[in-house]
């Protein structure tokens, strides 16, 4: 029992859950700090939105080149309380992740195969 009360404890202490290390030794504080200022804004991530509502088949990195900061800044988005999206748009996005990690597990599935 004083276990889990000791796990809690820590999770619920900021200055632990930032010190935390990341596989390769980077800290989790300064990932986010690196990730927070280089981000697409709301407002690139809005109009790719309003551009390409009603259309199918839209490939994000005609509009986004770099995929990976396209993903950081959506989840970043989504994660903020952000009243510059409206849900439909939140829901967009959403669906525009769901993609992505679809693409990626296919071309995965794809190579092992091959292997």
């Amino acid at each position: 029992m004083d276990e889990i009360g000791g796990l809690e404890e820590n999770l619920t202490d900021g200055s632990e859950a930032m010190s935390q290390m990341t596989d390769d030794g980077e800290q989790w504080s300064d990932i986010q700090r690196d990730d927070a200022q280089d981000l697409y804004t709301v407002d690139e991530i809005n109009a790719f939105l309003d551009e390409t509502k009603g259309k199918f088949g839209v490939e994000i990195k005609d509009y986004f080149p770099d995929v990976e900061k396209f993903i950081l800044s959506v989840t970043h988005i989504r994660k903020k309380s952000n009243e510059e999206l409206t849900q439909q748009k939140r829901f967009r996005l959403k669906k525009h992740l769901t993609n992505i990690r679809k693409k990626r597990y296919q071309l995965r599935k794809t190579t092992e195969g091959k292997n």
